[in-house]
């Protein structure tokens, strides 16, 4: 499994100042003072594992003894440890590196369920049992499962301020003007992703990715997974580095501000093995910003009221200081022991507050695994008497915000590339098509003929059988439009059009119209001119038959109004086209 980097010897105002910047260091017996203690214990780091199976961790090189106490039929095991220990395997595989490891895991599983048992029967408000980890120390699972580790210069990013709330400011007066709801559950809403289950401790980017990709997702309406993966291979204080580096939450989100993240699909999860180099970052696949916020906001110390607040409108990152009984979480509110010679090493995702039975809680997801907890969520008391709340979970905070988008944003209703106009609701909304779509939502083919291309002797060149669309510019005035040359289906001559002031049909019929907003000439019908029109949308989406009046052939002969000509009869001396 992975190992903790080595100790440190401080002051105690190093100490403190540590503490005010998030470091976590570990502290001599000497050193200790009251309250929570940094650490410098494994720096452990990695990537999403989406089974449950676990590798097998390295043979150990003694073997524990199991303990000579089992458990009573009324336990966590009443048909035995050893018919127990087979189940466990049944439902984790493992690959033992021989029997020595066999004998270790039982060990050390013996020694977990005896705590376990031990734990339940005290009644308390939360339940253990036996999970996928109940083969592993604590210190071994520690050094997989967690992973929230301040950035190498002790401080809490480059050159980023903490924001810090005033004390002054919390309390009654603030809540009675916040006037807070009583509860807050982001899991009954749709936005949040399913937990995975992390390895070589990544805490700290799937704690980032599922704040960030559910801020985005409520911003947006959509339901997109962001990808831990390439925040492990690209953030570049973790580019290149070993997994057993461990990462910190709130710098990774401030990089994917800067430079957006990718979704999962496109940057899909790989197995890293213990202690494993992370991947060097794919930028073919990182080249999308699927997943954009607009700000990034760091708090440390927060009130539970600030913490409260923001959970109203998204989930917030929250560090813990995991402790001996929180690797075994099955249910309830847990409300502790912490690990206290920690400040904090684990990032989770805070999505909401409530109270049961008169136990104020925290709703935590965490990165352990859908069968981790309850649901790979965890209920962490509130309202503790401690300086940082419990395992000092008010720490420090870390969340983002996004402006919300409109409704053509949020749900994009206009099919095969239409341009949604926004109007704010599913009924105020518009959908400008490209050709030949049409339709409320762009989502029909145009029929090939507006007015038929066969009741014109004229066409614009290349469109001698189906009717092209003609694109208006907004306002009055020219509007260049194209395909610019006309041609005659008479032999293809080229033609001049001298005018065309004899009018036009149009389909649908254009309200109010004079018949006399397309006109001029030259060898390229390129610009066409509105004669102050009403409003040009209303021009768009028709059917229009234009009329020649005045028509010089390639061939010398001219055609004019009442001119007799019968090869070119006067009621098909036009072109069709569409408007758009």
């Amino acid at each position: 499994m992975g190992t903790r980097g080595g100790q440190h010897s401080v002051t105690l105002a190093t100490l403190l100042l540590l503490c005010f910047l998030g470091g976590s260091l570990k502290l001599t017996a000497a050193q200790q003072a009251p309250g929570p203690a940094p650490a410098s214990g494994p720096t452990p780091g990695g990537s999403p594992q989406l089974t449950a199976a676990q590798p097998p961790p390295p043979t150990p090189t003694s073997t524990p003894t199991p303990p000579s106490v089992y458990l009573d039929p009324e336990g966590v095991c009443p048909d035995g440890p050893d018919a127990c220990f087979a189940r466990f395997n049944a439902s984790f595989p493992r690959a033992f590196n021989g029997s020595s490891e066999v004998a270790y895991r039982k060990g050390v599983f013996y020694a977990n369920v005896q705590l376990i048992d031990a734990r339940n029967r005290e009644n308390r408000s939360y339940t253990l049992a036996v999970n996928e980890f109940a083969d592993l120390t604590h210190e071994e699972f520690i050094a997989s499962y967690t992973g929230a580790v301040p950035p190498s210069d002790g401080s809490d990013g480059s050159g980023r301020r903490l924001l810090r709330e005033k004390r002054g400011f919390a309390g009654a007066a603030r809540r009675s003007l916040l006037n807070l709801p009583s509860s807050v559950d982001w899991r009954t809403t749709g936005k949040l992703q399913p937990v995975l289950s992390q390895t070589c401790g990544t805490c700290w980017a799937h704690a980032a990715t599922a704040v960030l990709e559910t801020t985005f997702n409520i911003a947006t309406g959509q339901y997109v997974k962001g990808s831990e993966e390439e925040m492990i291979d690209c953030f570049p204080e973790e580019a290149g580095t070993s997994c057993s580096g461990g990462g910190w939450p709130g710098n990774a989100m401030d990089w994917v501000k800067a430079n957006g993240q990718t979704t999962a699909a496109k940057y899909p999860a790989v197995f890293h093995a213990e202690k494993s180099i992370n991947p060097a970052c794919d930028a073919a696949k990182s080249a999308s910003d699927d997943i954009t916020v607009d700000y990034v906001y760091h708090l440390s110390q927060p009130s539970e009221d600030v913490i409260k607040e923001q959970l109203v409108n998204a989930p917030v990152v929250v560090l813990f200081a995991v402790g001996d009984d929180f690797q075994f979480y099955s249910k309830g509110v847990f409300d502790g022991p912490c690990d206290t010679t920690v400040v904090i090493n684990h990032a989770m995702a805070a999505v909401g507050y409530g109270s049961e039975n008169g136990d104020d809680f925290w709703i935590v997801r965490n990165s352990w695994g859908a069968t981790w907890g309850e649901a790979g969520y965890v209920r962490i008391k509130r309202g503790v008497d401690q300086p940082y709340g419990l395992c000092n979970i008010q720490y420090q905070i870390d969340w983002a915000t996004k402006k919300a988008q409109g409704y053509c944003q949020r749900n994009n209703p206009c099919q095969n590339n239409g341009q949604c106009i926004d109007g704010g609701s599913a009924t105020s909304f518009q959908c400008n098509c490209v050709t030949p779509y049409e339709g409320t939502y762009c989502e029909r083919m145009q029929t090939p003929d507006c007015f038929s291309a066969s009741e014109c002797d004229f066409y614009f060149e290349g469109y001698q059988s189906y009717v092209p669309t003609l694109y208006l510019g907004p306002g009055t005035g020219d509007n260049s439009i194209s395909p610019a040359i006309i041609n005659s289906k008479d032999g293809g001559q080229h033609v001049n059009v001298i005018n065309t002031n004899q009018g036009y049909g149009a389909y649908p019929p254009i309200p109010n119209d004079n018949q006399n907003q397309f006109y001029g000439g030259g060898n390229f019908v390129r610009d066409r001119t509105f004669n102050n029109p009403q409003n040009v949308n209303d021009f768009r989406g028709k059917c229009i038959k234009l009329r020649l009046s005045s028509v010089q052939l390639s061939d010398g002969n001219n055609l004019n109004p009442n001119d007799g000509n019968g090869q070119y009869p006067e009621e098909r001396r036009c072109v069709a086209f569409r408007t758009a």
